[in-house]
């Protein structure tokens, strides 16, 4: 059975035509199992406090879950004077057709400039009951201030993504707890998918460094030895790939790729399809697609 996996940077849900359309941006991904989002908002005044993952996860009917990398107060208070409990989230999620067992948020470290503004960045983890392909996803937005502030991003994600299968399980060991809540042992699966917004181009050194051989123990390498690979780059090199190779719609870096699917190499022989929708008009980006076939190819 295909699974078409997503990256898309929604910008607010505002588009090229500056307009703000929920639904609009939904469409854009429907045709997607699994969805990784980055600057998803919620309880912000600017759009009317809506909940864009939520909106999101109906129009879609997908099962979420948030990552926020910062949430800040949004609170007002009643007619009688009692707080109305509001925040205003920001961050980035993922969107699944079947259930996400398992999710956590990694900080991504923040060295900034004090001339410059940057956010705190997170990978958002969950991990997914895909039908003959249990897989870990990461929804990932680094930074884009520099190349120096991304490199930090990149050392500390590789070694998350890498490190997983041994030390990331959520919780190790069983308990009457989580037996009551239904929750027996847990394996994280050892096949990996990192989709986001990485905010460089194939040509700077973080996108090497990052494919970068790990402590990688129980994945398969690529013939370099590289832990993960290009989804896109496999999928033009076998002819499968469509549309243009850019992923940014304004701006002085509108004929660039910084939007990327990187899955861990023994994933590579299952890419059967990608393209990037430059029809697209919900965000300044445009959607990345990949096709993953849940049994491996010859």
């Amino acid at each position: 059975m295909p699974v078409t996996l997503a990256s898309y940077n929604m910008h607010f849900g505002i588009g090229t035509d500056g307009r703000y359309d929920m639904a609009r941006l939904a469409d854009a991904v429907a045709a997607a199992d699994i969805v990784c989002l980055q600057e998803v908002t919620q309880g912000w005044p600017q759009t009317g406090h809506e909940d864009q993952l939520a909106t999101l996860a109906t129009r879609l009917d997908r099962h979420a879950v948030f990552g926020p990398m910062l949430s800040l107060d949004a609170s007002t208070r009643d007619s009688e004077g009692g707080i109305v409990q509001r925040r205003s989230t920001f961050g980035n999620a993922i969107l699944s057709r079947w259930p996400i067992r398992h999710a956590r948020t990694v900080p991504l470290p923040k060295a900034t400039p004090p001339d410059s503004f940057d956010l705190q960045r997170v990978a958002l983890e969950g991990v997914i009951e895909v039908p003959g392909l249990p897989l870990r996803v990461y929804s990932v937005h680094l930074s884009d201030i520099a190349p120096g502030q991304r490199r930090l991003q990149v050392d500390t994600l590789r070694d998350i993504v890498a490190g997983a299968a041994a030390a990331g399980r959520p919780w190790d060991g069983t308990s009457p707890l989580m037996e009551f809540l239904g929750y027996g042992p847990f394996e994280v699966p050892q096949s990996v998918a990192v989709l986001g917004d990485f905010n460089f181009t194939p040509q700077e050194a973080n996108y090497p460094r990052l494919l970068a051989p790990a402590a990688t123990a129980g994945h398969d390498a690529a013939p370099d030895g590289s832990f993960l690979v290009d989804a896109w780059d496999i999928a033009r090199a076998r002819g499968v790939a469509q549309g243009a190779d850019r992923t940014y719609a304004l701006g002085p870096e509108a004929e660039a790729r910084i939007d990327y699917c990187f899955l861990d190499a023994g994933l590579a022989g299952r890419v059967e399809r990608a393209w990037i929708d430059s029809a697209a008009q919900g965000s300044d980006h445009y959607p990345l697609f990949v096709t993953l076939e849940s049994r491996s190819q010859p």
